[in-house]
């Protein structure tokens, strides 16, 4: 395989002439864990991942699932070294986490990793094998393969502590362009696969660009702690119905998934550029509005009256361009009052956007609960332990565009990314539940389409109740649409 530098520094690779399906051996040496930084372990958790290992509990495990759907033969012999030179480009993934001078740090445990679980067989749950990862004993990645000659699943658990949604969809990125340069005919396009710089990981803690003004940020720390403790949020009402638990019901995740057309989304970017705000502050005031009604049908004591949003906020820079997988990453809380007029809110959310998404607010969550779990434990398993207590009603996030997020060139067949002998149809994933947050909402765009998944606590929530929860929420979505579109008509 050649390999050269394009224009805009990306790595760029080539196939030599030869069969379509290559072993390890054609390839030019891969980066290994030879090419690790010999200093680089062990490398201390920072403050948001301090905060993932402590929220995590077997219950309700802090694990990110990726679920992905493509179309053509995957082939084994091609996936398995792919992912294996995929896991030597992000070292946390190869990482157990362990104490060494009082403080929790990652330690590479490359033979603690397991192996891909893959499976032919039509029918066999392999659901059943998707539990909690105490990254104490073995590395925060797993991964089930669902295999069909003309259509396959991939199934992906990574804990949160280890990566972020962004840096587990980077991940994958690099398997299938890894993937695709293994099993592209000659002579036709191959993916290209962007370098990866190890010595990042050490700036994944950053909280704040050189020149911020540090004070500032831990003004609002205060200031946000103040809100946080008296604006208190109540849980998602649960079902009407109360079950007990189906051996039957998936456990880990449990979500539902659907896609909304090109048209609709055409005109959720359209009426957040003529209300000035994102569109990302549109889906979390649906949110807001799906969480009331579903109360509204489910809540018969009205107690459910304040209601508060986790949004996950990327803190990555430019700097993090070439980075391996980690979690770069803070939170944004917004919080809706009963009184809340449609409008009012939403500029509230606005407002609240522009102050975190880039400006004094974005470390606010990380250096304020991170930094407490970090340097006072014993207050971070104090509040983890108060399971009956609700920080957030509800959380979402967004993933934005794919492709953008794959991180590498892919050739494209109908918007979609081709990798040699597959095709990438859909990339699912989902957010993590823990006690009194219920339900996480997910999205992100690929091939024009927005693609919505509801994870709900099992404990709580049925699969039939997750897949009723996302339908009222793509229904408050498409009837935002409807009602913009009826008032257009109208003043028209």
């Amino acid at each position: 395989m050649n390999q050269s530098l394009a224009k805009d520094g990306r790595l760029r690779l080539r196939r030599a002439a030869g069969s379509a399906s290559r072993t390890l051996s054609h390839l030019d040496a891969p980066l290994s864990r030879q090419g690790w930084p010999d200093d680089l372990f062990p490398l201390p958790l920072s403050y948001f991942e301090n905060y993932m290992l402590v929220d995590d509990r077997p219950t309700h495990p802090m694990s990110i699932f990726v679920d992905l759907r493509l179309s053509g033969d995957l082939l084994r012999d091609a996936f398995v070294p792919a992912y294996e030179q995929a896991l030597d480009r992000h070292p946390l993934l190869q990482c157990v986490v362990q104490k060494v001078r009082r403080r929790w740090s990652w330690v590479p445990a490359c033979d603690r990793v397991r192996p891909v679980v893959w499976n032919s067989s039509a029918g066999d749950d392999l659901a059943r094998e998707r539990n909690h990862i105490d990254l104490r004993t073995e590395p925060g990645l797993r991964t089930w393969v669902e295999h069909q000659p003309a259509e396959s699943r991939v199934v992906f658990q990574f804990h949160h502590a280890a990566t972020d949604g962004l840096g587990a969809v980077k991940f994958i990125g690099d398997l299938l362009a890894i993937y695709g340069q293994l099993t592209t005919p000659e002579g036709e396009e191959a993916p290209e696969l962007q370098p990866v710089t190890f010595e990042r990981l050490r700036d994944r803690g950053q909280l704040w660009p050189d020149g911020k003004p540090q004070f500032e940020a831990f003004k609002r720390v205060l200031e946000c702690t103040w809100e946080f403790i008296t604006q208190v949020p109540s849980p998602i009402a649960p079902p009407s119905v109360s079950h007990l638990y189906d051996a039957d019901e998936p456990r880990f995740p449990n979500m539902a998934s659907q896609t909304v057309d090109k048209a609709t989304f055409r005109e959720l970017k359209r009426e957040a550029a003529k209300r000035l705000v994102s569109v990302n502050d549109l889906y979390s005031l649906v949110m807001f509005q799906t969480l009331r009604r579903w109360n509204d049908l489910h809540d018969s004591n009205g107690l459910r009256k304040t209601l508060r949003l986790g949004v996950p906020v990327t803190l990555r820079t430019p700097l993090h361009d070439d980075s391996p997988c980690a979690n770069i990453l803070s939170y944004m809380a917004l919080t809706s009052f009963e009184d809340d007029e449609p409008e009012q809110l939403l500029q509230r959310i606005g407002r609240r956007t522009a102050q975190t998404v880039g400006g004094v607010d974005g470390p606010v969550f990380t250096l304020g609960v991170g930094a407490v779990v970090t340097h006072l434990p014993w207050i971070g398993k104090f509040c983890a332990n108060r399971s009956n207590y609700c920080f957030t009603t509800a959380v979402i996030s967004n993933i934005g565009e794919v492709r953008r997020a794959l991180a590498n060139r892919f050739p494209l067949k109908k918007g979609r990314c081709v990798a040699g002998s597959v095709t990438l149809e859909a990339l699912l994933g989902s957010a993590p539940v823990r006690p009194q947050t219920g339900v996480a909402i997910a999205l992100g765009t690929y091939a024009g389409h927005l693609f919505i998944n509801a994870t709900c606590d099992p404990h709580v929530f049925t699969h039939a109740d997750a897949s009723a929860f996302l339908d009222l929420y793509i229904e408050t979505l498409e009837q935002l649409v409807e009602e913009t579109q009826q008032v257009a008509r109208k003043s028209a």
